[in-house]
């Protein structure tokens, strides 16, 4: 179905839309109604005869595959990642159920790409009587103080010093993996000579030294903050792909016969990360946050890809799909390896 859609899109686009917006603004109103009234039926038309069909029993089924991982995200993202004008984590759990025969395994700390790797820690989980916490919040970088200059009501700052008093009652055996989209706070969505969006103490015109120093200071700051309290972990930065990555292969494959894979040079991805990259760094060496890798994984010695023998392993362009968040498994488990549960309760 994923892949019909894609298709009955294109078409409409192809031989309706277009057509039928250029052809718009030379007539008159009435004219136009009429004419966007019989293109309302054509898209109509179109779907029903290719139902009626049976189409998509036509078309290749690893298409359907590929476009589908579009969806393939935790169905409890939408209600357990935080918005952030919320300086409040929603606090979902996962795996065992809470209580007095189950103990807290882990907690996922960060914004969006955090949500979108918390399932896949909850499967590297070592028992099953363990459970992970979800501390996440949609657009909040992990970097303590941070401010957006267009968001006047922006609660990422809060969002973690909330999180950092909570953490402080709880456990403190409990493993803390923070993940975050830093690159995006630090360089931008890309990396555009435009003013930062986000500061910590004032706005800055321009990327300069000082706006990097201070930016990785707040990285580091924020993991050895929480590293005072529990072990903490830190994952290397998801490489960002250039476009969706599940639509662009199925479309390379449906409309252009042949599958068209998508990923960026090992270099773009090392240049745009050195200083997130070099933050984590410092927060090892300063507070001893353990690292875990994403390169080894994703990237051989010249790319890091998008799919994996030919699947999608994102669900948009930077955001790892279910299927592709599994991989990091091998680097999952590292943070299980010397914890005794309930050996340090509070």
């Amino acid at each position: 179905m994923m892949a019909l859609s894609l298709l009955l899109g294109h078409l409409s686009f192809q031989y309706i839309e277009n057509p039928t917006r250029t052809g718009l603004n030379k007539v008159s109103v009435p004219k136009a109604s009429f004419a966007v009234v019989l293109s309302l039926l054509g898209t109509y038309a179109v779907a029903a005869i290719i139902k009626e069909s049976h189409f998509t029993g036509r078309l290749a089924p690893d298409i359907d595959v590929i476009a589908a991982e579009v969806t393939n995200s935790n169905p409890l993202r939408d209600r357990c990642l935080a918005h952030k004008s919320r300086g409040e984590p929603v606090g979902c759990t996962y795996g065992a159920t809470p209580g007095e025969n189950s103990h807290l395994g882990a907690i996922v700390l960060g914004d969006s790409h955090a949500a979108s790797v918390v399932r896949a820690v909850e499967r590297a989980l070592p028992q099953d009587h363990l459970y992970v916490l979800d501390w996440t919040m949609s657009g909040c970088g992990m970097i303590r103080g941070i401010q957006a200059k267009s968001d006047w009501d922006y609660a990422c700052a809060d969002f973690i010093e909330n999180t950092l008093a909570r953490s402080a009652d709880l456990p403190s055996d409990v493993p803390l993996l923070i993940v975050s989209r830093y690159a995006q706070y630090v360089r931008g969505e890309t990396d555009a000579a435009t003013a930062p969006e986000y500061y910590i103490q004032k706005p800055y015109a321009e990327r300069t030294k000082a706006f990097y120093e201070e930016m990785s200071q707040g990285i580091v700051a924020t993991a050895c903050a929480f590293a005072q309290q529990r072990p903490v972990f830190m994952l290397r930065p998801i490489p960002e792909m250039p476009v969706n990555v599940p639509q662009h292969m199925s479309r390379s494959l449906l409309f252009g016969g042949s599958l068209a894979r998508v990923g960026i040079p090992l270099s773009v991805y090392n240049e745009r990360q050195a200083q997130v990259r070099a933050a984590q760094d410092q927060a090892a060496a300063q507070c001893g946050v353990k690292l875990l890798e994403v390169t080894n994984t994703f990237c051989d010695e010249e790319t890091c890809w998008g799919d994996k023998q030919g699947r999608p392993i994102y669900y948009d362009d930077d955001h790892l799909s279910e299927y592709g968040a599994d991989f990091l498994a091998p680097e999952f488990s590292r943070i299980f390896e010397q914890v005794n549960w309930g050996q340090n309760e509070r």
